[in-house]
């Protein structure tokens, strides 16, 4: 697995490629979930699919800072996060492996159980990009 850098303005963040894809794929079910979102962010979901189906190590490129470009777009987007966070903490401590291969698939990796904490810290490490 590689690590991608992720940059809002002045801000500069790098995440493990592992917490990234979990996250984009929660990000798809959130939109699915919620079609009152944002329309900016609804129109993200495609592109985000992508990267995961293109995935390469240290390619990940989350457009935030595109999404995030004036007041009312961050404000969305941080609301987007609290609804991604929800359904994050909805599995609890741990999210099974099982479950990743069955609703979050990614072509060519491989995913062992995965500690919701470290996800959740990779979700307010993109929060703090886009909070003013």
């Amino acid at each position: 697995m590689g690590h991608s850098i992720q940059t809002v303005g002045t801000r500069t963040e790098i995440f493990n490629d592992c917490d990234l894809l979990l996250l984009l794929r929660l990000f798809g079910e959130v939109i699915r979930k919620k079609p009152e979102l944002d329309p900016a962010i609804a129109a993200m979901r495609d592109y985000w699919d992508d990267c995961c189906q293109g995935y390469g190590p240290g390619l990940i490129h989350l457009r935030l800072a595109d999404l995030a470009a004036t007041g009312s777009a961050k404000e969305a987007l941080l609301r987007f996060f609290d609804d991604v966070e929800a359904e994050l903490r909805s599995f609890g401590t741990t999210i099974p492996a099982k479950t990743i291969r069955e609703r979050f698939r990614v072509r060519g990796v491989v995913f062992n159980d995965q500690d919701v904490s470290r996800i959740l810290s990779a979700l307010v490490r993109l929060r703090r990009l886009v909070e003013p």
